[in-house]
């Protein structure tokens, strides 16, 4: 990741529109309709501190031909490396719709209250970390860019990046045969490290908004990385505590206490952090905060803590039960453990979160420590 990160993005929504041989997004589609069963998209997104460009094949219908597979294979990877035309340039009527394009998505973030504000909260936390950045970009970098700035910046990501083929099914020698052959050429550098954070004193901000009700988003960061051995017993952790039904927060927080309106929780990919967002009246802002930390510790206190074990596993292994449905879930699993080397199989990571003890799940509370409040004080408070 990096300030140029939106110039993949947005030069990935103008690749998928043609190639030098269908240069019209309805002849692409034409083509793409004659192969039937058989889809390509392409997708960018943020892991950790990485930025990924996703060309996702999905094949439908096994009993596809091998040559038929193939012409997806070989528009992929025109759309990819031969897409641009003369000097580098896309074609302008493309690039000018797409970036009119991205600057309302943009428009749309800043109007949303919790987009927004959790990009600004994103932007104090990780000052400087790439981790900071968004896929969308600024609206003044995005109106001031130009064809051959993005082209350029598109080219060199392309030419590269390190190729990861994941393949999830039944492939043909040959189909295995090209995918390998693609990244030969390209290993992966070892990402399986951990940068030791120091744990500073939190940072507190406070900012008033236009909008009614008061938000906070708190930052906290972990030293638990896919090889740390207490991996699993964080994703259970994660669960008890924010992603059940009846999960810590919101059943002390809300709940019980009434003191926010919304709580949620979640574990970015790639990245040693927990988020937790809280949308709350101003004038509980003190007691909530106080009361959440209660909550974020009352895990090595709770009663039932068998019955939350066994409700966090169960949630855990029927979602990778669902992935034989939703192949695209068990490839995203694969290429987490492909990029972060970690030591997992699909089975040996099941056998894992079956394994794991509630000694293990209150271990990893000592782990996680808040590092970032950030609250945005709403209308109703003046």
């Amino acid at each position: 990741m990096n300030s140029e990160a939106y110039a993949v993005y947005l030069a990935a929504r103008i690749t998928s529109k043609s190639t030098q041989k269908y240069r019209k997004p309805y002849q692409l589609n034409r083509y793409f309709y004659q192969l039937a069963g058989l889809e390509l998209d392409i997708v960018v997104v943020k892991w950790g501190e990485k930025l990924l460009l996703n060309v996702e094949y999905n094949l439908y219908h096994q009993a596809t031909s091998v040559k038929k597979r193939f012409k997806l294979y070989d528009v992929a990877q025109e759309m990819l490396f031969k897409g641009q035309y003369e000097n580098g340039l896309f074609p302008q009527a493309y690039f000018e719709e797409e970036k009119q394009s991205l600057q309302k998505e943009i428009e749309l973030q800043m109007n949303n209250p919790i987009e927004w504000q959790f990009q600004l909260f994103m932007e104090t936390m990780f000052a400087n970390d790439p981790f900071r950045f968004s896929l969308l970009g600024s609206m003044e970098q995005v109106q001031q860019c130009s064809n051959h700035e993005i082209g350029r910046t598109y080219h060199h990501f392309v030419t590269h990046a390190t190729l990861v083929p994941v393949l999830y099914g039944s492939f043909a020698p040959a189909e295995k045969e090209f995918f390998v052959s693609m990244a030969q050429h390209r290993s992966l550098s070892s990402t399986n490290r951990f940068d030791h954070i120091e744990r500073r004193q939190v940072v507190t901000v406070e900012k008033e908004i236009t909008y009614q009700q008061t938000w906070v988003f708190l930052g906290y960061r972990h030293d638990i990385g896919q090889n740390h051995r207490l991996y699993p017993a964080l994703q259970l952790y994660h669960q008890i505590i924010g992603k059940l039904p009846a999960s810590v927060l919101y059943s002390q927080l809300r709940e019980k206490r009434g003191l926010c309106y919304y709580i949620s929780s979640s574990l970015p990919f790639g990245k040693e952090v927990l988020f937790i967002i809280a949308g709350i009246t101003y004038q509980d802002k003190a007691i909530f905060l106080e009361e959440l930390n209660k909550a974020m510790q009352s895990i090595l206190l709770l009663k039932k803590r068998q019955t939350f074990l066994a409700l966090a596993k169960k949630r855990i292994l029927s979602n990778m039960a669902g992935w034989q449905d939703y192949p695209m879930s068990r490839l995203n699993f694969e290429l987490e453990i492909r990029i972060s080397q970690a030591e997992y199989t699909f089975q040996s990571y099941k056998q894992a979160i079956e394994k794991v003890t509630w000694d293990e799940v209150a271990e990893v509370s000592k782990h996680i420590w808040l590092d970032t409040v950030y609250v945005c004080k709403g209308n109703h408070s003046r």
